[in-house]
């Protein structure tokens, strides 16, 4: 009697933790699916938001209009029918890929990612990059697989997109954060060390000035500045040239293949410009003169840290002595 209740007790004991042990995978998969599925119906007001279901027996089971508009399909045409000589075409490949992902699914019930290629109606193909996770029953055993995902072309859109909002500097937007503006430079002088090309590192330094006026107006209009000046530097140099601000008041342009003659001439149109912008702020104009503008040149096996430590030395010793203006030690 007493080793029958114990049994019992053992084998409740194990399905309760083994109940534990789902349901603790049910809410990784749910949080899983929220996160990645987050950014994506923000678009999906926007593109095509590519979503079907199939069961185990590869049938269709559920699709959405996007699937149904950019494939070409009717509704009628695709539930309750092979995905195999509609959505993905009938072969080998396909049949294996849709296996191990069945495999995958059980086991670790966890999403999957994977590019493939979609069938239209007329025949004709659509790279896709499909997300798929699994449609459990009420005992948690997968019964199916949900896909959604995006054409490729569109994704690799949208990760364009993505990756370029990361790269900005936040508070100005227009330019590089402080991370991407040393990485770019780094690959930079790594690729113009090896094949001996030109490359001039300009820094502008706008810290009195940046100080000065959020001390006599607003940290606000501090950060308009800075704005400001970050536009005289695309319109004097271009949208096609890196710019980046780093240390909040400093901002680097990297320009390569550059004519040295033309060198002083750019830095004081660029050094007007700055202080003219400054100015709309209703800022006298010598105390919008202080902004320190340095330039350096690439040397033989030079390195990124070594162009910016330059470049700091030399601009913080003229902000101890208050000197504006340009300058530069480097020679040609």
């Amino acid at each position: 009697m007493i080793y029958g209740l114990l049994g019992l007790i053992i084998v409740l004991l194990f399905y309760v933790a083994l109940l534990h042990f789902r349901l603790h995978e049910m809410k990784e998969l749910v949080q899983e699916s929220n996160i990645l599925t987050a950014a994506e119906d923000s678009h999906a007001q926007q593109s095509y938001y590519l979503k079907f279901n199939i069961d185990k027996d590869m049938k269709i089971t559920q699709v959405n209009g996007d699937t149904l508009k950019y494939g070409g399909y009717t509704r009628e045409s695709l539930i309750g029918q092979s995905i195999f000589g509609t959505l993905l075409k009938d072969n080998p490949a396909n049949h294996e890929m849709l296996e191990e992902s069945f495999r995958q699914l059980k086991k670790k019930k966890r999403i999957i990612s994977s590019e493939q290629v979609l069938q239209k109606a007329d025949g004709s193909k659509i790279p896709v990059l499909l997300r798929a996770r699994p449609i459990l029953n009420e005992l948690l055993h997968c019964k199916g697989i949900s896909f959604w995902g995006y054409p490729l072309k569109q994704q690799l859109a949208l990760e364009k997109q993505l990756k370029q909002v990361q790269e900005q500097d936040q508070l100005i937007g227009d330019i590089l954060n402080a991370e991407s503006f040393y990485k770019y430079l780094d690959e930079r002088v790594k690729i113009c060390n090896r094949y001996n090309r030109q490359l001039l590192l300009i820094v502008i330094e706008l810290a009195d000035i940046y100080n000065f006026i959020n001390k006599g107006f607003s940290f606000e209009t501090g950060d308009k500045m800075l704005r400001l000046a970050a536009d005289a530097c695309i319109e004097c140099t271009g949208k096609d040239v890196k710019i980046g601000r780093f240390e909040h008041t400093k901002i680097g342009i990297i320009l390569e293949q550059f004519e040295d003659e033309k060198i002083e001439e750019l830095t004081q149109i660029l050094w007007e410009k700055i202080i003219g912008n400054i100015r709309k702020l209703n800022v006298d104009k010598v105390n919008a003169g202080m902004v320190c503008i340095y330039y350096a040149r690439r040397k033989n096996n030079d390195e990124a840290e070594n162009m910016l430590s330059r470049t700091r030395k030399y601009l913080s010793n003229s902000l101890a002595i208050h000197r504006y203006g340009i300058g530069t030690r480097d020679k040609k």
